[in-house]
């Protein structure tokens, strides 16, 4: 049943790619190229012939489901040759055709991408970890899928332009491949037939196609990076093994802040605006701190997690203030989007005593932790004396005019000295 699915799905692809394939060539047709340009549209249209035939076969019985990853992988393949055809397209002059085909096209690829990495993660699941060159080939093969699929760079500029409405999904996909992979590593550490030349080389195989992983998680975040503007993502019943997994997949990357709280993973791609103001707002704090000869100890982004109560957290910027504390003491957070994993729920399991607030709205709140819940308050309670209004009057002064960054952050020393000498008379 699996199978005659995906060969309904792929039947549908090659029909679609064949369709933009004729649509390009009738484009092409009544115009005058130069020697040049029609020796690259020769060429680019006898490779996706070639590559077409590759592809016929799928209406057979009784295909392996490995062979339906190779011809999912072809199809990527001439998705990305027809992007190439419209690029020569759009170069003759051709621009709307190029645009009406490029667009479709795109998502037609990472719709296919998708549908490829799902596969491969079930071929995955089907094959049991054993000490033979089958095994080796198994995953070297998959290897050379994942490095065709990663090749999107010519898909990512129209990502950028129309939208991707799918990426979720694509996401979900390759986090369960991830899954997967490592299920497989740990399967060969702890396998004792091994010798350790095999065990090296099935390891290193195994940790090239984790890389390859890696790549793809961050190159489908980056094509939501936006210069203005945070982009989250949410994906829900994720087990808290896949966001270990993905944590020490990709590490800790300065533009993404990843979140986890009861099943949900959270990524939040972070514009240039969001890390601005962070940096204004932890300038300000780290000056305070100096002046008033405060010792603490800034953390920055770090990845904090709770394994027992499945909760993991990277704020912008957080501080302790002494070595034996294991969570920050204080938080930043920058939120420019609504929805997604309450942030302050994590906190409260950290022991978080203070956490900052700034929204899309360029609101900023300080929450202080009473108890177990916390209050919204008015000034802030490592920083004496210091407002909402303080902080966010001088971010504002700043992006106003950024250059003079150091004339601002002596007006606010001054202006919170004078608070708390008043405040003492």
């Amino acid at each position: 049943m699996q199978v005659i699915e995906e060969q309904r799905k792929l039947i549908f692809y090659s029909n679609e790619l064949e369709s933009f394939r004729e649509e390009i060539e009738r484009s092409f047709a009544k115009l005058n190229l130069k020697e040049q340009e029609k020796a690259e549209k020769t060429k680019l249209f006898t490779e996706l012939k070639t590559q077409s035939l590759l592809i016929q076969n799928i209406n057979s019985q009784n295909i392996p489901i490995e062979y339906l990853v190779i011809v999912y992988t072809q199809c990527t393949v001439i998705a990305i040759n027809i992007l190439k055809i419209t690029e020569i397209l759009k170069q003759i002059g051709k621009k709307e055709a190029s645009k009406k085909i490029r667009r479709r096209c795109s998502l037609l690829a990472i719709e296919i991408i998708i549908s490829v990495v799902q596969l491969i993660s079930k071929v995955s699941e089907t094959i049991k970890i054993e000490i033979n060159n089958s095994k080796v080939e198994t995953i070297e093969k998959q290897i050379i899928f994942l490095d065709k699929i990663n090749n999107i760079k010519i898909i990512k500029e129209s990502l950028r332009i129309q939208g991707f409405t799918n990426i979720d999904r694509y996401l979900s996909a390759v986090i369960g491949l991830n899954q997967q992979v490592l299920k497989a590593k740990n399967e060969v550490e702890k396998s004792e037939g091994f010798n350790n030349d095999q065990r090296d080389e099935t390891l290193k195989i195994i940790n090239q196609f984790k890389s390859q992983i890696k790549y793809l998680i961050k190159n489908s975040l980056d094509i939501f990076r936006k210069k203005d503007n945070d982009k989250k993502i949410i994906i829900d019943n994720v087990q808290w093994e896949e966001y270990e997994n993905i944590i020490e997949t990709i590490g800790e990357v300065s533009w993404c802040r990843i979140s986890y709280l009861d099943g949900v993973l959270e990524f939040v791609t972070i514009s240039e605006r969001h890390e601005i103001i962070n940096r204004y707002i932890a300038e300000l704090i780290n000056d305070y701190f100096c002046a008033k000869e405060i010792g603490y100890i800034p953390v920055g982004s770090t990845t904090y997690k709770i394994r027992k109560d499945k909760k993991g957290k990277e704020a912008d910027s957080a501080y302790k203030f002494t070595e034996a504390r294991k969570y920050p003491d204080f938080a930043v957070e920058v939120n420019f989007s609504s929805g997604g994993v309450a942030s302050l729920e994590i906190f409260k399991d950290f022991q978080t005593k203070e956490v900052w607030m700034w929204d899309g709205k360029d609101n900023l709140k300080f929450y202080i932790l009473k108890g177990s819940e916390y209050i919204e308050s008015n000034t802030s309670l490592n920083l004496t004396n210091v407002t909402p209004g303080i902080i966010r009057k001088y971010v504002q002064l700043v992006e106003k005019d950024k250059l003079k960054i150091y004339k601002y952050k002596k007006e606010f020393i001054n202006e919170v000295a004078a608070n708390i000498i008043e405040s003492s008379s």
